[in-house]
């Protein structure tokens, strides 16, 4: 991912400040390397949301986007349980993170110690790559 790239997701990515108990599922299937400027974006992105009580989800993962996002510290900071290695079935491993946000979600609505929390919010960066 070059750092053009890198912007054009910046600026597409939900606002994660001030955001409460949110879960942002990024499909990253078919990238290799994704560059130390898109690693960066990551982990900031990740820190906000995690601040509001939320996660962020990294889907597609391949091996060697795995290994980079472990040699960087980046799968630790995102939290390694919400990176989703890439499956055979197209989507399998969108799927299985947003049932899994889904079922968080909603455990944090039936517990009274939590605020009401929104909805899952899917985000694509094949998408968005000019």
């Amino acid at each position: 991912m070059f750092y053009a790239g890198t912007d054009v997701i910046d600026r597409l990515l939900p606002d994660a400040l001030g955001a409460q108990h949110a879960v942002v599922v990024l499909r990253l299937r078919g990238r290799a390397d994704v560059g130390s400027t898109f690693l960066t974006l990551l982990r900031r992105y990740a820190a906000q949301v995690q601040d509001g009580g939320g996660y962020l989800a990294l889907v597609g993962v391949g091996p060697a986007l795995l290994d980079q996002l472990v040699r960087t510290g980046t799968a630790d900071r995102i939290g390694r349980d919400h990176v989703y290695i890439a499956r055979p079935a197209l989507m399998a491993s969108l799927d299985a993170a947003v049932t899994e946000a889904e079922a968080w979600l909603a455990e944090r609505e039936s517990d009274p110690t939590h605020r009401k929390t929104g909805a899952v919010e899917r985000t694509e960066e094949e998408d968005a790559t000019p």
